[in-house]
Parts: structure tokens; sequence; C-alpha cells
């Protein structure tokens, strides 16, 4: 029998933290059944003794400045890069040799250049392994407004949100996020080894997105497992207030080359965002739509042509601006 790496790459806002945190407190259930679910550490980043999301380790590991990339310089191990990727990767190495079945789990691994996947995909060959990838994909639209909170949440200031509809007379869409791209370069990277499905899909299943993965990628009785949410939404209001706060205070300054963690980035509090879920989910208004309309028609077409999934008809809807002008 071969050895599997079941290799979970997201994408982005897919129920993947669910995913990882559900492996984690399963972990004696899927060494029953045959899996090995990594837990790795940094012991230069104290607080994080036990990493679940192998994002930071495995996007660290096979980075080609891992000193530059977001985790690094959030955890303050930037300048200590070669002992935290050699500790990596000798854990890494460590599951690879002892496993058969080893489970790996980072929505960023899909973010990585297709350079730094293909030494993932080599140093996972060099131990025998076959490797199986799947990938969830959002509908456009709904990706948007995911990623969007999500990258408001982690402190990066959007010119396209705002409160009262005050957005630009034009928007190149620098921010947005091109998934067909990024699925091009990861069936490049990955040939006929990957497969995707449609989220939309996923969340249909009785145990849910995560339910669906338990099932459909590892084949296993999904009843059988203790599940846990996490990453939960914040609502609307929420959302462009923290939008409010990144402009004055992001969570980096500087250049893009020498990007420094922000001292004075302040996170909107959960407690208050708790009274503010009148406001809705965090979608798009109808104004900020229309600038990104055009972008969200090609993405469709795109993935449709590349994936055979159809999120053409998706019903839409959006929130009302918080004050009017």
């Amino acid at each position: 029998m071969p050895k599997i790496c079941y290799l979970h790459i997201g994408l982005h806002k897919t129920a993947s933290t669910s995913f990882q945190k559900t492996c984690q407190n399963n972990i004696s259930l899927l060494l029953k059944n045959g899996f090995t679910y990594p837990l790795f550490s940094c012991a230069l980043a104290n607080k994080f003794n036990i990493i679940a999301n192998h994002s930071a380790p495995i996007r660290s590991l096979f980075h080609e400045n891992p000193e530059k990339y977001r985790i690094n310089k959030a955890w303050g191990v930037s300048n200590n890069i070669k002992e935290v990727n050699s500790s990596y990767d000798e854990q890494l190495s460590d599951f690879l040799t002892s496993s058969d079945n080893l489970i790996i789990s980072g929505e960023s691994i899909s973010s990585m250049s297709e350079k730094s996947l293909l030494k993932l995909i080599n140093k996972i060959q060099n131990y025998d392994y076959e490797i199986r990838a799947i990938g969830l994909i959002r509908s456009p639209y709904s990706m948007i407004c995911s990623l969007m909170q999500e990258m408001i949440k982690n402190g990066e200031y959007l010119k396209l949100i705002s409160l009262n509809d005050c957005i630009p007379t034009s928007f190149r869409g620098e921010q947005l996020p091109l998934k067909s791209k990024t699925i091009k370069k990861l069936i490049s990277a990955f040939g006929k080894s990957i497969c995707f499905h449609s989220f939309d899909r996923a969340c249909t299943h009785s145990h849910g997105p995560v339910g669906f993965l338990l099932e459909e990628f590892l084949n296993q009785d999904p009843s059988i497992f203790e599940y846990k949410k996490k990453n939960k939404s914040l609502s609307n209001l929420s959302v462009r207030m923290q939008n409010e706060f990144n402009a004055v205070n992001p969570l980096f300054v500087g250049n893009k080359n020498g990007n420094k963690y922000n001292a004075n980035f302040r996170s909107f509090p959960l407690e208050v965002d708790e009274r503010l879920v009148f406001s809705g989910k965090f979608l798009l208004t109808e104004v900020e739509y229309e600038l990104v309309e055009e972008f969200i028609e090609i993405e469709t077409e795109n993935l449709k042509e590349i994936t055979g999934l159809n999120f053409s008809g998706e019903p839409l809807r959006f929130s009302k601006p918080i004050f009017s002008n």
C-alpha cells in the first residue's frame, strides 16, 4: 500500500480553521483510523507551541524570503528565521518518516508561489508519498465578501469599504484576489493530484463543510467525529468600523519591502461586536458592488473554464450603508 499525503490547501475562507480544529480534537480517532494529523511548534514564539494550522510552518519553510513572511513578522521570529525553519524542517521530516497517511492542512499553502509549491511537493515525494490535494472554492461574490472581511480583521485598509458609500469613483481591483489565477498555479504544480469542489456544495453536507472534507477527502464516517467551529464572523458594522481603525493604524506600516508591525494597531472589541449583530452579516452595498461587478463576472467565467464549477446565477444580497450621505 502506498503512503498518502492528504494535502488540504483551503482555499481561504472555506472552513479551513474549523477543519483543522476538528482534526486536532480528533487526533486519537484519526490515528486509530490510520491518519497522522501533525501539531507543529515554534519554540521562539512562546505562545505558539501548538500549531494546528500548517500554513505558518509550511509557508515559512518553503518561502523564498521567510524573514519577510507576514506571520514570522507578527510572531517576532524573523531575526531567528534559520533556527525557526531548521526546527520546522526537523518536525516535518519526523512526521513524514513516521506516518503512513499524513494530513497537512493550511489555507495559505494555496498562496505560495509555484516554485515554493514544487519544493514542498518534492519534499513529500522524497519520503515515497503519493499526494492527494483538495481545495474548496467559494463563488466569486461570496469569496470577495469573506476575504475582504478577513483582510480587514487582519489589519488591512480597503478603500472600497466605507460607512456611508463614500467610495472611490473607480476601482482597479488591485486588492481583489484572482482565485482563477491561483487555481491555474495550483493545477500547474499538482497536476491531476489536485481536485476542487464548490464550497456551497460542501456546506449542504449534513455535517457541513468539515464533514464533507472528512467523507469526500479522507473517506471517513463523518458521524463519529466531534466538531469544532472556529473563526466566527464579525458583524457588518464591526467590519466597517475596523476598516476605519485600519485607515489610521494598519497592522503593518512602511513600504512593501520594509513594512513593520505597528504597535498602535487595535482590533475592534469583540464585546462591542456582540451588541452590533443588528447590522447583519458583512456584505457589499449595491454601490460598492457596482465597482467590482465586472471583476466578479470575469472570475465566474474563468472558474467555470478552469474547474468546470458554475457559479453563475448566484443570488446576490447586499448590506445597506450605515449612514446616508
